[in-house]
């Protein structure tokens, strides 16, 4: 998008990063949105005006073996796959939602049990990201999720 960065990163040896932003923003005045702000450039964007939206997590966990209870009607929904384009061939939950009344009821863990099941054929991991503070973290790492790296999306502060 002309007004977004997605996931910047340095390839080393070049490793300043304040040097980086600096040079970036001085020459693009019109990004507005940086998605993937790794943890360690929150303060310096931040310095360049640009306030925290959210904080989210990769997690990652082993796929694994699979029981199957019986839930009589859809009450929930996980979209998740596998892509070619997909970094190091991960299978990748991108949303995982049960309605309101049927929440504490361990269908969610079934749609990840399941998910991790079908995804042991292609491949060894599969992949989620979590808003910080989300109440899923506590079930993503109950069912084998490792918290990965902490990125965020900056949106920067209007200058009026």
């Amino acid at each position: 998008m002309n007004d977004t960065i997605m996931f910047p990163f340095l390839i080393p040896p070049y490793s300043d990063r304040q040097q980086m932003w600096g040079m970036l923003l001085s020459c693009c005045k019109d990004i507005k949105n940086i998605n993937g702000v790794l943890q360690e450039d929150v303060n310096i964007l931040q310095s360049f005006g640009f306030k925290v939206n959210v904080i989210r997590q990769v997690m990652c966990c082993p796929t694994a073996t699979f029981n199957k209870p019986v839930t009589p009607e859809i009450v929930g929904v996980c979209i998740a796959g596998i892509s070619e384009n997909m970094p190091l061939g991960f299978a990748e939950v991108g949303e995982l939602c049960v309605i309101p009344q049927y929440r504490n009821k361990r269908i969610a863990e079934y749609m990840l049990t399941n998910i991790k099941h079908s995804a042991s054929a292609h491949t060894e991991v599969l992949k989620l990201c979590v808003t910080i503070g989300n109440h899923a973290e506590m079930l993503y790492k109950k069912t084998g999720f490792q918290a990965g790296p902490r990125f965020a999306r900056m949106t920067r502060r209007s200058m009026s």
